[in-house]
Order: C-alpha cells, then sequence, then structure tokens
C-alpha cells in the first residue's frame, strides 16, 4: 500500500477543538519529513514517526526539516483559506519556502508535516518517486494561491 495524501483527520479534529495550529509562526514551529516509497502514511496518521522514514545520513537528519513561516491568505471570492511556506503574499514571494537537502541519498515519494514540538501531524504531500545519490533534493513549493497552494481550506 503507497502513502496517500491529504490533510490529516487529526488535524481536521484539533482545528475544529481549537488546539492551536498557526501556520504563520516562526520557522521551525513545523517540520517536513521524507519517507521511503515503501510508506504507508495517510490522512490517518495521527503522529509523526521514524518508520519507514529515508535513512539518516550526509544531509538528512530524523525529523527531517523546518518548514517556513508564510502568509494565510483568505479569499472570501472563493470561500477558502490557503498557505504555502515561505509565502509572504498572494503569489508574491514564489517558492521561497523550497526546502534542501544537500549531499543525500535516497528513494522518496512522500512526505509528512507535522508540529515539532508535539509531532502532531498536518498534512500528507505525494510525489513522483525521486532518487538522489549524492546529490541534492528539494521540495519546491507551490505558489500561494487559490489554485496551487500548499494547504488549502475550502
Amino acid at each position: 500500500m503507497a502513502s496517500t495524501p491529504g490533510i490529516t483527520n487529526s488535524f481536521k479534529k484539533e482545528i475544529l477543538e481549537g488546539t492551536p495550529h498557526n501556520l504563520e509562526a516562526t520557522a521551525g514551529t513545523y517540520k517536513m519529513a521524507l519517507y521511503v516509497n515503501a510508506a504507508t502514511n495517510t490522512p490517518n496518521t495521527a503522529a509523526y514517526t521514524v518508520t519507514n522514514e529515508v535513512a539518516t545520513a550526509g544531509g538528512y537528519s530524523a525529523g527531517g526539516a523546518d518548514v517556513a513561516t508564510g502568509t494565510v491568505i483568505l479569499d472570501s471570492g472563493n470561500n477558502s483559506a490557503f498557505w504555502t511556506p515561505g509565502e509572504t503574499t498572494d503569489g508574491g514571494n514564489t517558492q521561497a519556502g523550497n526546502i534542501t537537502w544537500s549531499n543525500v541519498t535516497f528513494t522518496t515519494d512522500n512526505c509528512l508535516m507535522y508540529k515539532n514540538t508535539t509531532n502532531e501531524t498536518v498534512a500528507v504531500f505525494t510525489f513522483t518517486s525521486q532518487a538522489v545519490s549524492s546529490g541534492t533534493f528539494t521540495l519546491q513549493m507551490p505558489v500561494n494561491n487559490n489554485a496551487n497552494a500548499l494547504i488549502k481550506l475550502a
């Protein structure tokens, strides 16, 4: 079974319960961890885990990397709110929140965003399988707009 993308159910529940989740918080409040193709992260994944995380070596450390801050945008015309790391305006700071690991060797096709202090998950993201050998791997963040944001609530 492969990983399934989506905002995690625990994050949805926490939002409705009033659990603080500030995506505009200080960089490092949230992290992004990479997982091997065999990982089975889904919207039911409630907490960060090292199970099937890519190997800690070279430029990758267990737990992944800090996620940049960004601005939550309310789009009342489309009844949505959206957010992308590093974006400070509606597409005005394109892809400043990219996450890069250097001197790494692994194959990955998914990542998990989670709150660093509590390991509470936010979302699972999947992508085409990528292999890197003693090189650089970059998670390129989308433009922060209604159609492309990393996280969108509608």
